[in-house]
């Protein structure tokens, strides 16, 4: 079942430039009801919070979530912020290969996740969060 929903996620993904993210609404029997595409790439408001003066900061929404993401290009540490929800809940951030193969992942996020891609080769990689029924895509470049 896994494999059947990230299958489309990921060929949709590939197709998604940076500052999109996809997000996908199931029901509780696991049919997907909604798509929602969002177009958003700022520079960050903040660089005291951005690691790498001049990189872009990605933002987007998932349900009541709002997340960031910087720095993309990657080199060594990608941040993911995810706030914004009234009820605290644990998200999950994963990241894929081309071929679809996991090859980071952090469960129980709540609030902030810093994920070590140094030792990953340079390339295009697909990153998942999940936050409840939802979940959102974003292609993640390393340097």
């Amino acid at each position: 079942m896994k494999v059947m929903l990230f299958l489309p996620a990921m060929l949709l993904a590939g197709s998604i430039c940076l500052g999109q993210s996809v997000t996908f609404d199931y029901d509780d029997s696991g049919n997907r009801t909604q798509r929602t595409i969002t177009l958003k790439s700022t520079t960050s408001p903040d660089k005291q919070n951005d690691p790498q003066e001049g990189q872009e900061l990605f933002s987007g929404e998932l349900g009541t979530f709002d997340i960031l993401i910087y720095p993309n290009p990657v080199r060594n540490e990608l941040i993911v912020e995810i706030s914004g929800s009234e009820e605290p809940s644990a998200a999950s951030v994963h990241v894929f290969d081309q071929k679809g193969r996991l090859v980071r992942s952090e469960e129980n996020v709540t609030e902030t996740a810093i994920l070590y891609l140094g030792d990953l080769m340079p390339g295009n990689y697909f990153m998942v969060i999940r936050c409840g029924n939802r979940s959102a895509s974003w292609k993640i470049i390393k340097e």
